[in-house]
């Protein structure tokens, strides 16, 4: 179930993105904290769905690394999604092309922000538009 969940992501990554440089000023590491490196923890990075458990998710672009996840408490509702490592209320529910049409947690990056050390921000093109999520 778990690979199934994926293989709508890595059709809709592969069609959509590329690397977009993270760009910021200053020593971040305060400002935007670091990517969790415990195994299955959310935000933590994989690259196959089994590398998470026991949370049901990883979501990455094909052939790139991407981060452990679960889903949002609502589609567009992040209040139940753990803060960014920067602690900056920077959480979102990214569209991942789920059948049940549940979206999962990610970190947003809109606007030129920053994702932790250790991530980098990518735009993800979803039924609702695109959006940019760090990876």
């Amino acid at each position: 179930m778990r690979a199934i969940a994926a293989l709508p992501l890595v059709l809709c990554l592969l069609a959509c993105g590329s690397s977009v440089p993270i760009t910021s000023s200053g020593d971040t590491d305060d400002d935007v904290g670091v990517q969790p490196d415990e195994p299955g923890a959310v935000y933590s990075p994989c690259g196959e769905p089994d590398a998470c458990s026991p949370l049901p998710y990883c979501v990455f672009p094909s052939g790139e690394q991407g981060f452990c996840t679960a889903e949002c408490t609502a589609p567009d509702d992040p209040s139940g999604c753990p803060d960014d490592p920067g602690g900056l209320g920077r959480a979102i529910c990214l569209d991942i092309g789920l059948p049940s049409g549940q979206r999962v947690c990610a970190i947003g990056c809109d606007d030129g922000l920053p994702c932790p050390e250790g991530m980098r921000c990518e735009e993800v093109d979803t039924e609702a538009g695109p959006e940019r999520a760090c990876f």
